[in-house]
């Protein structure tokens, strides 16, 4: 019996050794949507952004990268549109409380075409009023490695063995914050995430699917969390160095919101009354 159990071991070993690897590979390209054609070396020049606040806001996931290496991405994307708008709108409750945005908006993957580059978003700032967009970009690597690592069950006549796959699901999605008209990069923020796993060769297509979904969700949490936090950073950058951002407030609008110039008055007062403490009696 312990002979037939060995045997059944290294039988069940060489065919999950000859079992092929599979690798997926699904991603979509801020670089290739701004500079298209391969022109990466020679980008528009931008100007100092004029944020006029309060600011119109949109969000955008960018046209997934199709190619010969993969010909399958056109037909079978790895989001569906109506993934894409939960995903983008989830982001909308963390910004939409700032004073300085008075709207945001998701915009349709439709409407950005695929290499249309600052073109392209000067067409959405003059067909939906936004000021500035969020570009959302992905890219997401899931390989299913045949492995000596097996499912062991002991029955009452031995063993039974089922081979396993080791799963991996790597995940980034990142947000870059473009101010249109100037074509300036405001800010951007990553969000990753990491999985792995074992699953029976007859269930790793399944196995694999709900794990990419996972590494969108929690990649995208992450993301939306250090959006927040380059959000403070950039309030901070404009504070110390205003030439870099020149802000504009339209007309009938007086807050200065999260960036802080509403507290201007109030810090002058703090230091003008620091100096007449420290002025010396007569």
């Amino acid at each position: 019996m312990a002979l037939l159990a060995v045997a059944a071991l290294l039988a069940v070993g060489c065919h999950a050794l000859d079992h092929s690897n599979t690798r997926k590979r699904h991603n979509s390209s801020l670089v290739d949507y701004l500079y298209p054609r391969g022109n990466h070396t020679q980008p528009t020049k931008p100007s100092v952004p004029t944020l006029t606040l309060p600011l119109k806001v949109g969000i955008a996931w960018v046209p997934e990268s199709t190619g010969s290496r993969d010909q399958h991405r056109r037909q079978d994307p790895v989001l569906t549109e109506a993934r894409r708008k939960e995903l983008a709108e989830a982001v909308i409750p963390h910004f939409k409380k700032y004073p300085f945005i008075s709207s945001i908006q998701t915009i349709p993957t439709a409407y950005l075409t695929p290499g249309g580059g600052f073109e392209n978003l000067e067409q959405l700032k003059a067909l939906l009023g936004v000021d500035v967009v969020v570009l959302l970009s992905f890219d997401q690597l899931q390989t299913s490695d045949s492995t000596e690592l097996s499912v062991l069950y002991w029955t009452i006549v031995g063993a039974y063995v089922i081979p396993a796959e080791a799963n991996r699901t790597h995940t980034m999605v990142d947000a870059a914050v473009f101010d249109v008209a100037s074509r300036q990069m405001l800010f951007r923020a990553p969000g990753t995430s990491k999985s792995e796993g074992l699953a029976t060769p007859i269930r790793t297509g399944d196995r694999l699917r709900v794990k990419s979904d996972q590494g969108f969700s929690q990649a995208a949490t992450n993301m939306v969390a250090n959006l927040q936090l380059e959000l403070v950073t950039f309030q901070q950058r404009i504070k110390e160095k205003p030439e870099t951002v020149r802000i504009v407030r339209s007309k009938g609008y007086t807050g200065g919101g999260a960036f802080g110039w509403e507290h201007a008055g109030m810090l002058g007062s703090v230091v003008l009354l620091g100096m007449l403490l420290q002025r010396p009696r007569k």
